[in-house]
């Protein structure tokens, strides 16, 4: 029996043309994304607040709630950015304490012009760094319109959860809860895991840099708690660069081994006693998968498709085991071959999407 190519070539050009739709219109589509993340946040916020002070008026929490969370996010990104700004002043000097380093360890082991600028000869570093900054600086000019996007998502979240439910409710199979549902609760559970463990990473990380009389050492903590929602690489990242800033400032390599290692440490800890208790089974993604939509989404988006990789790749998951015909991708995307799980089932099936 012969495979009709036609379908699989139209698929083909389906996902190639959406792919390359997501980089043509990225300026528009991250903050879009990022907007939406965001209200599902401010809504759960709200949630329990309201739950915690039934006195409080829902609108009055819904203002308030939203002024503090996009606020913090503006700050925590300006900051970030103008840290990396400040930094990136000081990588010639990195450069020449790494090549010495270099060249004092190839001296140990009898390797005679092993150097920082031999090995990497290849790269353009300035070049390189220039493009980062330039990405950061875009993603502050992305968060402004993020807001924007922010404020009509929550004024009209009434109008566009009636739509989304209609057009959930043409693929919803008896007896489950709609897609719509499912999908919010998975996003939120995921924030929520990631925003309180990246508070835990930061702050210990955050003490450990202290301790050792690191420069900056608010600003890492600031940028290593942002990292966190980056799985596997941000905290990576978050642990190696003020490292490396501790080599500058440091005449000793011990300080910033202490910081390289302390903040492994955290993040072990934290990663395997405190994240597996809090991982709800609506974060069921591969981790595999996971590392591979970082880097499928940082390409289309830049920085902020690493930090929204997981949220849509979990969201296109519960979407993809709706159909029958693709559900075996939402089955590879999952951890443990079922993409949607009995127990987030119940969860969305006793509560409606805020």
């Amino acid at each position: 029996m012969k495979v009709a190519p036609l379908p699989v070539a139209l698929n083909v050009t389906g996902v190639a043309a959406t792919m390359a739709l997501l980089y043509v219109f990225r300026a528009l589509l991250w903050p879009l994304a990022m907007a939406f993340v965001l209200a599902i946040l401010i809504n759960a916020l709200v949630r329990v607040i309201v739950r915690a002070w039934p006195s409080a008026g829902r609108l009055t929490v819904m203002v308030l709630a939203s002024a503090v969370v996009a606020g913090l996010l503006m700050v925590g990104v300006v900051a970030v950015v103008s840290g990396a700004a400040e930094l990136a002043g000081q990588l010639p000097q990195l450069a020449v304490r790494l090549n010495a380093l270099f060249e004092r360890a190839g001296q140990l082991v009898k390797l005679e012009g092993v150097s920082l600028t031999s090995l990497a000869s290849g790269l353009d570093l300035p070049s390189l760094a220039a493009r980062v900054l330039g990405s950061l600086q875009g993603a502050v000019s992305g968060m402004l319109l993020t807001v924007l996007f922010l404020i009509f998502i929550l004024t009209s979240r009434h109008l566009i959860r009636n739509k989304m439910q209609i057009i959930a409710s043409f693929r919803r199979p008896t007896g489950m809860p709609s897609v719509l549902e499912r999908t919010v609760k998975g996003v939120e559970t995921y924030v929520w895991i990631q925003t309180v463990t990246g508070l835990m990473i930061a702050a210990a990380s955050g003490a450990i840099m202290a301790l050792a009389g690191l420069d900056n050492a608010l600003f890492w903590t600031l940028a290593l708690f942002m990292l966190s929602y980056i799985p596997v690489l941000g905290v990576g990242v978050g642990s190696l660069a003020p490292a490396l800033f501790a080599l500058l400032q440091f005449p000793t390599v011990w300080p910033a081994l202490a910081i390289f290692l302390g903040i492994q440490a955290v993040s072990f800890l934290v990663g395997n006693l405190v994240l597996p208790k809090m991982q709800a089974a609506s974060q069921n993604i591969d981790p595999t998968i996971g590392l591979l939509a970082v880097g499928v989404w940082s390409v289309l988006w830049g920085i902020p498709g690493a930090f929204l990789a997981i949220p849509l790749t979990l969201a296109l998951m519960l979407q993809l085991a709706q159909f029958e015909s693709l559900r075996w991708i939402a089955v590879l995307i999952s951890n443990d071959g079922h993409p949607i799980s009995d127990t987030l089932a119940v969860e969305v099936g006793s509560r409606t999407v805020p």
